[in-house]
């Protein structure tokens, strides 16, 4: 049994999904049907919007790494691995490189450069057998060496994505091979040698459909046709796509002055769209998405906004998760006394969370700050405050003196010295319980919804922590912060629900939504089309040889994104002409050129 293709337009990309899961269900309206999507988001989306049409039952929707995971993760677990951190690699990876540094040996220390290797190991592991073709190169040899030294080292306690989808692929073409519903792949974006491998074996077992939108547009369709040939499909004649794909609608570009005023614009067209001004008829929040092709400045700009005008939205908007008033204390505490506990240091980190009893009484920060500042406070407390004490006439003052100093004394004992070594272990336990003591018992519980998903991925990441006493030597108190605030750093926290509110996010994310309006922002030469930016440590030449993501992949990508939004939606572009902070002019996006109505000029 081979891998099915099947073509279609974006803008029909829904009702060919539906039809082809009535087609795999063959009359009967229970029957299982597995459908891969490339997110949660079109997942979501697209189970409302087929549901609505005409009901769907006995379909799982699921991302190509769910799958695997339902597959091989019970298995990995019975064997006593555990899932694999960016942490742990980054930790691997120094351990490799104070092995064996060789030719990063003048930059091994330096953060940039394990990020840069763990980023790469990440996609040398998806690469499988065809990482192979690295060797051709001394670049591409050190790397591939660094990447099994570091595989070497995990694989018997942890396991990542490569090892969930060898493991899957074990497990389907083995003697016991778990019964497989009909599969259909809607819309892939990017599928790796391990991908392919992974549903060549269930399409061996199981009838195997991929559904491919093409817009008919050479640079646009680059992607889709070559994903159609890593999975072996027949590739589709360009001019035959060409004449099935339905003509793009006529675009509305709106010329700014700036990102900020640019932004504005935007939520000026949401309110637009909302009342029927734009389309005939009035839209609703959740029928419209906000895309941005790059996350700086749009996706800070755009929460501000949304925001500040009350409109509701979800998605992963601009602020970060360190960000965040949980995981901001905490890094904040971690560094709080280097190298000593200075006044301007603890004021300014009550003021910013203030701090609470075990009665869950605010602490009174600001009286606090004018007694240390009448004893003089810099950097010794006991005896200053001792002296104000003595000084002080007022009973109730004095009280509230000691409780000052009794905070500061449990602070510092909490604290200990930031130079002793713990395992990692403990540093995760001390740092749920200093945010315990600081926050007040059930602090959680006082969280809005975008802070409380904040204090769970904290809680998530303070457990992954806890385990590099499997790879890793204790750790002092500011080695834990680093590799904390680095995990913290790497995770996308999404904000509200899906279909509450305007949709935002990344273009390259916007194709398989389901939304009636796009307001697409940053329609300009350097972001539409992006800069090509090669990997630091692996050339394209080296990356195209072991069939991984090159710079052009992602200008592919976006190509791709931009003329399915574009073919699929009443869209909106917005343009601006300059960033006044750099003082530098924009040029209108090449992309659009030939494609548009005349641009509306505010």
């Amino acid at each position: 049994m081979s891998i099915g293709l099947r073509i279609t337009s974006p803008d029909a990309a829904l009702t060919t999904l539906g039809a082809l899961i009535d087609e795999t269900k063959a009359g009967d309206p229970l029957a299982p049907v597995t459908c891969i999507v490339p997110s949660n988001l079109v997942g979501v989306m697209s189970r409302r919007a087929l549901g609505r049409a005409s009901g769907l039952l006995g379909v799982d929707m699921v991302t190509i790494g769910r799958m695997a995971e339902l597959i091989a993760g019970p298995l990995l677990a019975a064997w006593g691995r555990r899932p694999m951190s960016a942490p742990v690699v980054e930790l691997a990876i120094r351990q490799a490189l104070a092995d064996e540094p060789v030719a990063f040996e003048p930059v091994a220390r330096h953060p940039t450069t394990i990020d840069a290797l763990r980023r790469a190991h990440e996609e040398i592991r998806l690469a499988g057998d065809r990482a192979g073709a690295l060797a051709s190169t001394a670049r591409g040899r050190e790397l591939l060496r660094i990447s099994r030294a570091v595989a070497r080292r995990l694989t018997g306690d942890w396991y990542d994505d490569a090892d969930l989808f060898l493991e899957a692929t074990a497990a389907i073409a083995g003697p016991d091979a778990p019964a497989l519903a009909p599969v259909v792949v809607h819309l892939p974006r990017d599928v790796s040698p391990l991908h392919v491998a992974f549903l060549d074996v269930v399409s061996a077992v199981a009838p195997t459909t991929v559904l491919l939108a093409l817009t008919g547009e050479s640079q646009a369709d680059r992607r889709p046709r070559r994903i159609a040939e890593r999975l072996g499909g027949p590739v589709p004649d360009p001019d035959a796509s060409a004449d099935e794909t339905a003509p793009a609608s006529p675009v509305r570009i709106i010329s700014t002055t700036d990102a900020d005023d640019e932004v504005r614009q935007a939520v000026r067209t949401v309110m637009s769209a909302a009342r029927g001004e734009l389309t005939g008829e009035p839209i609703a929040f959740e029928r419209i998405a906000v895309l941005w092709p790059t996350h700086r400045p749009y996706a800070r700009l755009v929460e501000h906004h949304l925001d500040r005008d009350l409109v509701p939205w979800n998605g992963r908007g601009g602020t970060e998760l360190v960000e965040r008033i949980a995981p901001r204390l905490l890094i904040q505490l971690l560094r709080i006394d280097r190298p000593v506990l200075r006044r301007s240091a603890l004021f300014e980190l009550l003021s910013d969370v203030p701090a609470r009893d075990a009665d869950s009484n605010v602490h009174p920060a600001a009286s606090w700050a004018r007694y240390a500042r009448a004893a003089g406070v810099t950097d010794e407390w006991d005896r200053a405050l001792e002296r104000l004490i003595g000084r002080t006439d007022h009973e109730g003052r004095r009280e509230r003196i000691r409780a000052l100093a009794g905070f500061v004394a449990e602070l510092r004992a909490r604290l200990g010295r930031a130079d002793t070594h713990r395992p990692w272990s403990e540093w995760a336990d001390w740092s749920r319980e200093i945010l315990d003591w600081w926050l007040g018992p059930r602090a959680a519980m006082r969280f809005d919804d975008s802070e409380y998903r904040a204090w769970e991925a904290l809680v998530a990441a303070l457990d992954r922590l806890g385990g590099l006493d499997l790879v890793a030597d204790p750790v002092d108190r500011p080695g834990f912060a680093g590799v904390l605030e680095s995990e913290l750093s790497d995770l996308a926290v999404r904000q509200g629900r899906i279909g509450h509110g305007v949709t935002i996010g990344s273009l390259a994310s916007g194709p398989g939504s389901d939304v009636d309006v796009a307001i697409v922002l940053g329609a300009v030469d350097g972001l539409l089309p992006p800069v090509p930016r090669p990997d630091p440590v692996l050339g394209d030449a080296e990356r195209r040889a072991a069939a991984m993501r090159t710079s052009d992949d992602r200008s592919d990508e976006l190509a791709h994104a931009l003329a399915s939004t574009l073919r699929s939606t009443s869209a909106v572009v917005l343009r601006p002409r300059g960033d006044l902070r750099a003082t530098a002019a924009h040029h209108p996006s090449r992309w659009l050129d030939e494609r548009s109505d005349a641009p509306a000029t505010l």
